[in-house]
């Protein structure tokens, strides 16, 4: 099944981060501040991600009384985490490309407008991304609260009947 909304969302930061990337890829050349401030909370937002992943990694989500259940819950744990490598590994992106232009390498003007903008186009598309993790988190912990009701209720109505 194919998720139309978060679909035309991803294509809608990717097009806002490629304009930042080609219109301001020479603000970004003339603040080097920026860099560091990219830097510093792209590898703050990894460090987060990673507990996240954590968290989604959990076996406590392949609960369910049969191996259908079980089977479900693991195939939606696979995506959940794929998407979010996906955004850890942009994070690193990011970090990446930032350190690279805080170098003084010996390139062209062509280059380093290049560089600017392909830092400025990631670290835009990774923070719109970024956006839809607070939903996707309450979702999960919505999803575990229910499955520990449901789970309470199976092993309260065996201990009635027991």
């Amino acid at each position: 099944m194919i998720a139309w909304g978060r679909l035309l969302y991803g294509a809608g930061a990717l097009a806002v981060s490629v304009l930042c990337g080609i219109y301001g890829a020479s603000w970004l050349k003339d603040d080097k501040d920026a860099l560091t401030n990219i830097l510093t909370f792209f590898a703050v937002l990894a460090g987060f991600l990673v507990a996240v992943i954590a968290l989604i990694a959990d076996d406590r989500g392949l609960r369910g009384s049969s191996w259908r259940a079980k089977h479900y819950n693991a195939k939606d744990i696979r995506y959940r985490l794929l998407r979010h490598r996906m955004l850890f590994s942009l994070y690193l992106l990011a970090c990446f490309l930032a350190f690279l232009a805080s170098l003084k390498l010996p390139l062209s003007e062509q280059h380093w407008t290049w560089l600017y903008g392909a830092t400025l186009s990631v670290t835009v598309f990774s923070f719109l991304l970024s956006f839809s993790l607070p939903h996707n988190l309450s979702i999960e912990y919505l999803r575990r609260v229910d499955a520990a009701i449901e789970d309470a209720k199976k092993s309260s109505h065996s201990d009635e009947n027991g």
